[in-house]
């Protein structure tokens, strides 16, 4: 029988479940030390990871606000052509996220201010760099394998897939900048960007 999108959902948390079980017994290995809450970092880790983890909620918003206004304003159809635009576009994250989580930890690893300042603008430098490269790649082999991979019926939606793609550049550099500005210590730049970002959205 044809999958649904239950079923998928439910294939997609046991993976999900198995990564987790994969990172822990990695991490038990690699992190030796004892395990146990030190107090005296409690209010530091605070002030770097509460803004952190509310830029994820501005950010995926942004990410996911326009496939929930489609779903109420298109046909049934052209909400599939944007989804099939919108997973082909993803080709594009994985070589800049990959700069992004790398360039976090190794600004951060500075030891002084000066040193972290010299790694984020040679890491931000490639990156750009890098999103113009996979932008231009994307945008020039969208329109043939979209197609071809999709199958013959989403051709309308090449297009779609092209502007998509581009959208979807921009955004992991926007992660990609945002890991660098982490590492040198300022979440709070980081939050105060994706909710004006958010803003900019509504």
């Amino acid at each position: 029988s044809s999958p649904t999108a239950v079923t998928m959902s439910r294939y997609h948390l046991v993976g999900t479940a198995m990564l987790l079980v994969v990172a822990v017994l990695v991490g038990r290995r690699r992190f030796a030390g004892p395990r146990r809450i030190e107090r005296e970092l409690t209010s530091e880790l605070a002030r770097f990871g509460i803004p952190t983890a509310l830029s994820n909620f501005p950010q995926l918003l942004n990410l996911r606000v326009d496939q929930l206004i489609l779903v109420s304003i298109v046909s049934l159809k052209d909400l599939g052509f944007y989804a099939a635009a919108v997973g082909w576009s993803w080709i594009v994250n994985p070589a800049i996220h990959a700069v992004g989580y790398v360039l976090f930890p190794a600004v951060a690893s500075s030891t002084d201010a000066e040193g972290r300042h010299q790694r984020f603008r040679f890491g931000t430098r490639l990156g750009i760099a890098l999103t113009v490269l996979v932008a231009a790649g994307a945008a020039i082999v969208t329109p043939v394998l979209f197609p071809l991979i999709f199958g013959g019926a989403y051709r309308p939606a090449a297009g779609t897939a092209v502007l998509v793609t581009i959208g979807s550049t921009v955004a992991a550099l926007d992660l990609l900048l945002g890991e660098a500005t982490k590492g040198r210590g300022r979440p709070r730049v980081v939050l105060k960007a994706e909710l004006i970002g958010l803003v900019a959205t509504a």
